[in-house]
């Protein structure tokens, strides 16, 4: 469900740019896929774009594909996932380092007597961009010189098992405190819900609306949000002033608010 609200903001962008003549062609590939990936970005090649917009979720593919992009000297942006080594004229996303940064700082304040923190990562086929691992390490480094028992739990979500099969014995033992470096916080706040199990203590991100309810329910204690709507519609609007109107590229790395959620603000946010 996240990756609907990139496309919400580039189809707003487009609405307002159809009085220039310009067209946005969508290309979706499978983020645990990489053949999905290259065949998609092929398509893009062929198709001989003024520009592109792109989510580089798999590094090497999105890397070959962007030097090709350079020899066409076709210029792109990135959003969500930023990648060094490639010559964008801008990227759209989160500071996914500070972003962990900051879920340390919050499950600090919540994590009264207990020195155990648990960091599910949840994904079909456990691939995990190297943003979700930036957010991971800025989490963990949050926590400086405290002593803090780190344990990770990586969850297939194919598996129809799952979350139960890695959760049962995890939350046995008292590693009640969890953060969820990616959009599906809500597959682990169901499950416990269902378990009944009390005083867990979840970090995640996103406002998915499954995620929005599980929070106003208080399965989930804080929400990081990154706007991803807004960082996609600035994407598509950099990109044309930089092909309609050859404006000076002033920031290539803009950086989205790190917004805190909580029940009580939710709402506002939700608007």
């Amino acid at each position: 469900p996240y990756w609907q609200k990139p496309v919400d903001g580039i189809n707003i962008a487009e609405k307002e740019l159809s009085a220039y003549n310009t067209r946005l062609d969508h290309y979706f590939y499978n983020a645990t896929d990489c053949q999905s990936f290259t065949e998609a970005t092929g398509k893009v090649l062929n198709s001989q774009p003024d520009g592109v917009i792109l989510c580089p979720a798999f590094k090497e593919q999105s890397l070959k594909f962007t030097k090709d992009l350079d020899k066409l000297q076709i210029p792109y942006v990135f959003i969500d996932i930023n990648l060094d080594g490639a010559n964008s004229i801008g990227y759209y996303g989160q500071d996914a380092y500070q972003s962990g940064m900051i879920g340390a700082r919050l499950m600090q304040q919540t994590l009264g007597d207990s020195k155990s923190v648990m960091i599910v990562k949840q994904s079909a086929k456990k691939i995990f961009s190297e943003h979700i691992e930036s957010r991971i390490k800025g989490f963990v480094n949050g926590f400086g010189s405290a002593n803090v028992k780190f344990t990770t739990i990586e969850i297939d979500l194919r598996d129809p098992n799952e979350p139960d099969a890695s959760m049962r014995q995890a939350l046995t033992q008292a590693q009640n405190n969890i953060f969820v470096p990616n959009s599906r916080s809500f597959v682990l706040a169901k499950y416990i819900e269902e378990k009944h199990i009390e005083h867990c203590n979840i970090i995640g991100y996103d406002l998915l609306n499954d995620n929005i309810e599980h929070l106003k329910r208080g399965n989930i204690s804080f929400l990081l949000n990154q706007r991803p709507d807004e960082q996609s519609y600035k994407a598509v609007m950099r990109l044309f002033n930089y092909v309609a109107g050859n404006k000076e590229i002033l920031q290539r790395n803009n950086y989205s608010p790190i917004d805190i959620i909580i029940k009580e603000n939710v709402d506002y946010y939700r608007k």
